[in-house]
Protein backbone atom coordinates (compact mmCIF):
# COMPACT_ATOMS: atom_id res chain seq x y z
CA UNK A 1 0.00 0.00 0.00
CA UNK A 2 2.98 2.43 1.18
CA UNK A 3 6.13 1.86 0.26
CA UNK A 4 8.17 5.37 0.09
CA UNK A 5 6.97 8.31 2.70
CA UNK A 6 8.25 11.76 2.26
CA UNK A 7 8.84 13.76 5.39
CA UNK A 8 9.97 17.51 4.81
CA UNK A 9 11.83 19.21 7.78
CA UNK A 10 12.52 22.42 9.31
CA UNK A 11 13.82 21.25 12.53
CA UNK A 12 11.19 22.13 14.45
CA UNK A 13 9.27 20.13 17.03
CA UNK A 14 6.29 19.91 14.65
CA UNK A 15 8.78 18.67 12.03
CA UNK A 16 10.10 16.01 14.80
CA UNK A 17 6.49 15.18 15.28
CA UNK A 18 5.56 14.19 11.60
CA UNK A 19 8.96 12.11 11.57
CA UNK A 20 7.60 10.46 14.87
CA UNK A 21 4.28 9.55 13.11
CA UNK A 22 5.98 8.36 9.94
CA UNK A 23 8.61 6.12 11.77
CA UNK A 24 5.29 4.43 13.16
CA UNK A 25 3.46 3.92 10.15
CA UNK A 26 6.54 2.95 8.05
CA UNK A 27 6.97 -0.01 10.83
CA UNK A 28 3.45 -1.56 9.92
CA UNK A 29 3.66 -0.81 6.04
CA UNK A 30 7.59 -1.81 5.95
CA UNK A 31 8.09 1.51 3.98
CA UNK A 32 10.94 3.33 3.85
CA UNK A 33 11.35 7.31 4.50
CA UNK A 34 12.56 10.20 2.65
CA UNK A 35 13.47 12.88 5.31
CA UNK A 36 14.13 16.10 3.16
CA UNK A 37 15.36 19.54 4.23
CA UNK A 38 14.36 21.90 1.14
CA UNK A 39 16.93 25.42 1.55
CA UNK A 40 15.37 27.94 -0.66
CA UNK A 41 17.79 29.83 -2.90
CA UNK A 42 17.15 33.66 -3.27
CA UNK A 43 16.11 34.49 -6.42
CA UNK A 44 18.44 37.88 -6.31
CA UNK A 45 21.39 39.30 -4.49
CA UNK A 46 20.80 42.38 -1.57
CA UNK A 47 23.63 44.94 -1.25
CA UNK A 48 24.13 45.73 2.33
CA UNK A 49 21.81 48.50 2.39
CA UNK A 50 19.28 45.40 1.74
CA UNK A 51 18.76 46.96 -1.68
CA UNK A 52 18.05 44.16 -4.39
CA UNK A 53 21.27 44.33 -6.76
CA UNK A 54 24.15 43.26 -8.56
CA UNK A 55 26.99 41.75 -5.87
CA UNK A 56 28.96 44.31 -4.85
CA UNK A 57 32.29 42.79 -5.22
CA UNK A 58 34.24 39.56 -5.77
CA UNK A 59 35.11 39.42 -1.81
CA UNK A 60 31.18 39.42 -0.99
CA UNK A 61 30.96 36.99 -3.40
CA UNK A 62 33.21 34.47 -2.27
CA UNK A 63 31.77 35.29 1.34
CA UNK A 64 28.25 34.20 0.14
CA UNK A 65 29.63 30.85 -1.22
CA UNK A 66 31.72 30.01 2.09
CA UNK A 67 28.46 30.66 3.88
CA UNK A 68 26.19 28.86 1.81
CA UNK A 69 29.17 26.11 2.18
CA UNK A 70 29.02 25.84 5.99
CA UNK A 71 25.43 25.79 5.85
CA UNK A 72 24.87 22.91 3.51
CA UNK A 73 27.24 20.95 5.79
CA UNK A 74 26.04 22.00 9.22
CA UNK A 75 22.41 21.02 7.64
CA UNK A 76 23.29 17.97 6.37
CA UNK A 77 25.25 17.11 9.54
CA UNK A 78 21.98 17.97 11.67
CA UNK A 79 19.89 15.53 8.50
CA UNK A 80 22.07 12.66 9.01
CA UNK A 81 22.16 12.30 13.15
CA UNK A 82 18.19 12.76 12.83
CA UNK A 83 17.91 10.04 10.06
CA UNK A 84 20.68 7.71 12.23
CA UNK A 85 17.97 8.54 15.06
CA UNK A 86 15.06 7.05 13.85
CA UNK A 87 16.45 4.49 11.81
CA UNK A 88 15.51 1.35 13.89
CA UNK A 89 14.22 -2.12 12.92
CA UNK A 90 12.98 -2.60 9.35
CA UNK A 91 12.75 1.35 9.11
CA UNK A 92 15.28 3.08 7.44
CA UNK A 93 15.00 6.59 7.04
CA UNK A 94 17.62 8.44 4.22
CA UNK A 95 18.03 11.86 4.70
CA UNK A 96 18.11 14.49 1.16
CA UNK A 97 18.81 18.13 0.67
CA UNK A 98 17.45 20.35 -1.87
CA UNK A 99 17.90 23.47 -3.02
CA UNK A 100 14.14 25.30 -4.08
CA UNK A 101 10.82 26.45 -2.68
CA UNK A 102 9.01 23.78 -0.48
CA UNK A 103 5.88 23.27 -2.52
CA UNK A 104 7.87 23.12 -5.78
CA UNK A 105 10.78 20.49 -3.96
CA UNK A 106 7.81 18.30 -2.53
CA UNK A 107 5.83 18.09 -5.95
CA UNK A 108 9.23 17.06 -7.70
CA UNK A 109 9.93 14.84 -5.09
CA UNK A 110 6.65 13.12 -5.69
CA UNK A 111 6.93 12.79 -9.63
CA UNK A 112 10.72 11.76 -9.54
CA UNK A 113 11.45 9.62 -6.14
CA UNK A 114 8.11 7.22 -6.21
CA UNK A 115 6.44 8.87 -3.10
CA UNK A 116 3.15 7.10 -1.64
CA UNK A 117 2.56 9.15 1.15
CA UNK A 118 3.61 12.37 2.47
CA UNK A 119 3.46 13.31 6.55
CA UNK A 120 4.20 17.25 7.08
CA UNK A 121 3.94 19.27 10.03
CA UNK A 122 1.82 22.57 9.52
CA UNK A 123 1.10 25.75 11.41
CA UNK A 124 -2.04 26.57 9.67
CA UNK A 125 -3.57 29.74 8.99
CA UNK A 126 -6.56 32.04 9.77
CA UNK A 127 -8.45 35.22 8.67
CA UNK A 128 -7.19 36.75 5.88
CA UNK A 129 -3.34 35.20 5.70
CA UNK A 130 -5.58 31.78 4.76
CA UNK A 131 -7.38 33.71 2.56
CA UNK A 132 -4.86 35.05 0.62
CA UNK A 133 -1.26 33.52 1.44
CA UNK A 134 -2.03 30.13 2.79
CA UNK A 135 1.23 27.59 3.80
CA UNK A 136 3.16 25.21 2.06
CA UNK A 137 1.15 22.20 3.62
CA UNK A 138 -1.96 23.96 2.44
CA UNK A 139 -0.62 24.05 -1.53
CA UNK A 140 0.77 20.92 -0.97
CA UNK A 141 -3.08 19.38 -0.11
CA UNK A 142 -4.56 21.01 -2.90
CA UNK A 143 -2.32 19.85 -5.25
CA UNK A 144 -0.67 15.95 -3.85
CA UNK A 145 -1.36 13.53 -6.38
CA UNK A 146 -0.38 10.95 -3.18
CA UNK A 147 -2.59 10.72 0.24
CA UNK A 148 -0.97 13.75 2.25
CA UNK A 149 -1.07 13.31 6.41
CA UNK A 150 -0.94 16.28 7.98
CA UNK A 151 -0.08 17.21 11.68
CA UNK A 152 -0.72 20.66 13.64
CA UNK A 153 1.25 18.97 16.99
CA UNK A 154 2.64 16.58 18.89
CA UNK A 155 0.96 13.78 19.40
CA UNK A 156 1.09 10.69 21.55
CA UNK A 157 -0.43 8.24 19.55
CA UNK A 158 0.72 7.58 16.47
CA UNK A 159 -0.85 5.11 14.76
CA UNK A 160 -4.95 6.11 14.65
CA UNK A 161 -7.37 3.42 16.68
CA UNK A 162 -11.07 5.59 15.96
CA UNK A 163 -10.84 6.99 12.15
CA UNK A 164 -13.26 9.77 11.05
CA UNK A 165 -14.04 9.60 7.41
CA UNK A 166 -16.33 12.56 6.05
CA UNK A 167 -17.64 12.14 2.56
CA UNK A 168 -20.66 12.67 0.56
CA UNK A 169 -20.53 9.26 -0.24
CA UNK A 170 -20.82 9.51 -4.39
CA UNK A 171 -19.44 7.31 -6.26
CA UNK A 172 -16.45 9.48 -6.57
CA UNK A 173 -15.38 8.20 -3.52
CA UNK A 174 -14.75 5.18 -4.57
CA UNK A 175 -11.43 6.01 -6.03
CA UNK A 176 -10.13 7.10 -2.52
CA UNK A 177 -11.80 3.92 -0.54
CA UNK A 178 -9.10 1.26 -1.02
CA UNK A 179 -6.45 3.31 0.41
CA UNK A 180 -8.94 4.25 3.76
CA UNK A 181 -9.83 0.79 3.54
CA UNK A 182 -6.28 -0.78 3.63
CA UNK A 183 -4.93 1.60 6.15
CA UNK A 184 -7.52 0.90 8.86
CA UNK A 185 -7.31 -3.01 7.94
CA UNK A 186 -3.19 -2.87 8.69
CA UNK A 187 -3.59 -0.46 11.89
CA UNK A 188 -7.02 -2.72 12.94
CA UNK A 189 -8.51 1.20 13.71
CA UNK A 190 -12.51 1.66 14.38
CA UNK A 191 -13.89 3.63 10.90
CA UNK A 192 -16.31 6.50 11.43
CA UNK A 193 -18.23 6.69 8.58
CA UNK A 194 -19.17 10.67 8.69
CA UNK A 195 -21.73 12.82 6.63
CA UNK A 196 -22.45 16.29 7.75
CA UNK A 197 -25.98 17.88 7.43
CA UNK A 198 -26.01 21.52 6.90
CA UNK A 199 -29.08 23.61 6.02
CA UNK A 200 -27.84 24.75 2.35
CA UNK A 201 -26.85 20.59 1.68
CA UNK A 202 -29.82 18.92 4.12
CA UNK A 203 -30.84 15.74 3.43
CA UNK A 204 -33.55 13.21 5.42
CA UNK A 205 -31.99 11.07 7.60
CA UNK A 206 -33.41 7.77 6.06
CA UNK A 207 -31.79 8.50 2.99
CA UNK A 208 -28.23 9.13 4.03
CA UNK A 209 -28.19 5.71 6.32
CA UNK A 210 -29.19 4.04 3.47
CA UNK A 211 -26.51 5.91 1.55
CA UNK A 212 -23.59 4.91 3.80
CA UNK A 213 -25.18 1.58 4.46
CA UNK A 214 -24.46 0.43 0.72
CA UNK A 215 -21.34 2.65 0.91
CA UNK A 216 -19.90 0.17 3.62
CA UNK A 217 -21.60 -3.29 1.61
CA UNK A 218 -19.84 -1.97 -1.55
CA UNK A 219 -16.51 -1.96 0.16
CA UNK A 220 -16.75 -5.05 2.39
CA UNK A 221 -16.14 -3.00 5.57
CA UNK A 222 -15.71 -4.17 8.88
CA UNK A 223 -15.10 -2.44 12.16
CA UNK A 224 -17.60 0.34 11.30
CA UNK A 225 -20.32 2.77 11.88
CA UNK A 226 -22.33 5.23 10.39
CA UNK A 227 -23.08 8.48 12.02
CA UNK A 228 -25.45 11.87 10.67
CA UNK A 229 -23.99 14.94 12.20
CA UNK A 230 -25.97 18.30 11.81
CA UNK A 231 -24.11 21.57 11.71
CA UNK A 232 -24.13 24.81 9.87
CA UNK A 233 -20.83 24.34 7.82
CA UNK A 234 -19.85 21.31 6.93
CA UNK A 235 -15.95 21.73 8.27
CA UNK A 236 -17.59 22.74 11.83
CA UNK A 237 -19.20 19.44 11.58
CA UNK A 238 -16.14 17.59 11.08
CA UNK A 239 -14.03 18.72 13.55
CA UNK A 240 -17.00 18.97 16.29
CA UNK A 241 -17.75 15.77 15.42
CA UNK A 242 -13.90 14.41 15.84
CA UNK A 243 -13.59 15.85 18.94
CA UNK A 244 -16.67 14.18 20.02
CA UNK A 245 -15.48 10.70 19.21
CA UNK A 246 -11.86 11.55 20.84
CA UNK A 247 -11.13 10.10 17.07
CA UNK A 248 -7.46 10.13 16.51
CA UNK A 249 -7.38 11.14 12.46
CA UNK A 250 -9.77 12.59 10.41
CA UNK A 251 -9.73 11.24 6.53
CA UNK A 252 -10.83 13.66 3.49
CA UNK A 253 -11.16 13.20 0.34
CA UNK A 254 -9.84 16.50 -1.41
CA UNK A 255 -10.42 18.48 -4.97
CA UNK A 256 -8.44 20.41 -6.69
CA UNK A 257 -9.63 24.37 -6.77
CA UNK A 258 -7.87 27.00 -8.53
CA UNK A 259 -8.11 30.75 -8.87
CA UNK A 260 -10.70 32.60 -8.47
CA UNK A 261 -13.35 29.73 -8.02
CA UNK A 262 -11.34 28.59 -4.76
CA UNK A 263 -11.84 32.32 -3.40
CA UNK A 264 -15.33 32.11 -3.72
CA UNK A 265 -16.03 28.46 -2.88
CA UNK A 266 -13.49 27.40 -0.44
CA UNK A 267 -12.29 23.99 0.13
CA UNK A 268 -13.61 22.42 2.77
CA UNK A 269 -10.61 19.77 3.30
CA UNK A 270 -8.10 22.79 3.54
CA UNK A 271 -10.62 24.85 6.27
CA UNK A 272 -10.08 21.00 8.31
CA UNK A 273 -6.48 21.19 7.61
CA UNK A 274 -5.59 24.67 9.10
CA UNK A 275 -8.35 24.10 12.13
CA UNK A 276 -8.10 21.00 13.12
CA UNK A 277 -6.59 19.90 16.54
CA UNK A 278 -6.30 16.22 15.29
CA UNK A 279 -4.08 15.04 12.61
CA UNK A 280 -6.05 14.82 9.00
CA UNK A 281 -5.29 12.95 5.92
CA UNK A 282 -6.07 14.32 2.86
CA UNK A 283 -6.67 11.92 -0.51
CA UNK A 284 -6.91 13.36 -4.08
CA UNK A 285 -10.15 12.27 -6.10
CA UNK A 286 -8.18 11.38 -9.16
Amino acid sequence: MVNHILVPTDFSPLANAALNYAVDLAEKTGAKIQLSHIIESPSASYNSLGVMGQVESDEQFVEEKIFTKLLIDRVKQRLEKLSLDHSQGNVKVHPKVYFDSPYRSIMDRIKHDGIDLIVMGTKGASGMQEMLVGSNAEKVVRHSPVPVITLKSEISNHLPKRMVFASDFSEEMDKVMPFVKDLQELIGAELFLLRINTPNDFHPSRSLEKLMDDFGKKHSLENWSKHIYCDIVEEDGIIYFAEEQEADMIIMPTHARKGFSRLLAGSVSEDVVNHAKRPVLTLKIK
